[in-house]
């Protein structure tokens, strides 16, 4: 199945990697703040944004099954994620090197050996550095973990089927969704947890989609239907950011997951008029900026940190950092989509012809 079919999707990718910005950029710029009125609201409205990433994993477990290519082995699968996500890591590790030299930042060099090879999300080494020893390029460890489960759940398609699985990803999901909700400490990394039940919860969208694929492309709709669907879409696109970006809305982290896999199957089967909409190639262009926006912001967050958002400034200037907060959001976009051209799209394509056979693709 292709990819690009479903455009509206890319649209959402976009719009959480936003989000995700945002929100890191929340924690640091309100870091030092404690008397100005807006910080404690501000501080206030980041409690579901991490939210995002799960959000984030059901989309990539989604495609992982509509476009699962049994044919290929494990190693060569391996080899795919690799050249389809380490070319922004790398760079990103180098222009935190380039910045260290410089005493811009700092640099963790194990910690980021740890990143470029997708191990910092796995939490097999006890790492001592800031952002819970993930390294300079923290926010990669949903690549770490994308990557992992990602390889678990297409070896056993692989090797049992789907039928093995079908049975097995439904008790992932639920002590998944358990552990989270409850916080339970255990041995297994907390961010596996996250990405076993949101992956999976993709894939069941995912098989749900192959199974009824015929009966929703060729679905047909009259205008008072699509009207009540674009109703739908829209009041459950609303709340969902709603509860996303405030506490008021009293929705949980289950609550919103829910409604986002209701969104999602309104948006795969494209009857509203929001779902049709957003099924263009300006979605596409904005998704394909979402992966290279989620990674390089790392570097612009410390950046600001050590020179914008600093205790001093905001001692004296606390009214200042809201405008901060949406500059330094401003610029990781910019340089996320800038990274995306230079570096991601060429670097990517030139591995890809280079590395990956041709029946491969």
């Amino acid at each position: 199945m292709e990819k690009r079919y479903f455009k509206n999707i890319d649209f959402l990718r976009f719009v959480f990697a936003v989000i995700i910005v945002t929100l890191h950029t929340i924690g640091i710029a309100c870091s030092n703040i404690k008397t100005f009125p807006l910080i404690h609201y501000i501080r206030s409205i980041d409690k579901n944004m991490p939210v995002c990433v799960e959000l984030f994993f059901i989309i990539s477990g989604f495609f992982l099954i509509v476009t699962l290519k049994k044919d290929l082995s494990v190693i060569q699968f391996l080899k795919n994620k690799f050249i389809r996500l380490s070319p922004v890591i790398i760079f990103t590790v180098c222009l935190f090197l380039i910045t260290a030299i410089f005493k811009i930042t700092k640099f963790y060099f194990i910690d980021n050996l740890f990143s470029i090879f997708f191990l910092n999300g796995l939490n097999i080494a006890n790492h001592h550095s800031p952002y819970g020893g993930l390294g300079n390029v923290h926010s990669s460890w949903y690549v770490s973990v994308l990557v992992f489960i990602s390889m678990i759940f297409f070896s056993i398609i692989k090797k049992y089927g789907f039928k093995l699985f079908n049975l097995i990803i439904p008790v992932l999901i639920v002590l998944g969704l358990y552990w989270k909700s409850y916080n339970i400490k255990g041995a297994i990394s907390f961010h596996l947890i996250r990405g076993i039940y949101a992956i999976g919860i993709g894939t069941v969208l995912g098989i749900f989609y192959l199974r009824y694929k015929d009966s929703i492309n060729n679905v047909k709709l009259n205008i008072s239907k699509r009207l009540i669907l674009t109703l739908l879409e829209g009041g459950i696109l609303a709340y969902l950011l709603y509860g996303i970006i405030t506490t008021k809305s009293h929705l949980v982290m289950t609550d919103i997951i829910f409604l986002f896999v209701i969104l999602f199957i309104l948006f795969i089967i494209r009857g509203g008029y929001i779902s049709e909409l957003l099924n263009n190639d300006f979605s596409v262009k904005l998704g394909s900026y979402s992966y290279s926006i989620y990674i390089t912001h790392n570097l612009w967050l410390d950046i600001f940190k050590k020179y914008l958002f600093t205790p001093d400034i905001a001692k004296v200037y606390p009214e200042y950092i809201g405008g901060g907060a949406v500059l330094a959001v401003f610029i990781s976009i910019i340089f996320g989509v800038l990274t995306y051209y230079v570096i991601e799209k060429p670097c990517t394509g030139y591995l890809k012809k280079k590395y990956i056979k041709e029946n491969n693709k």
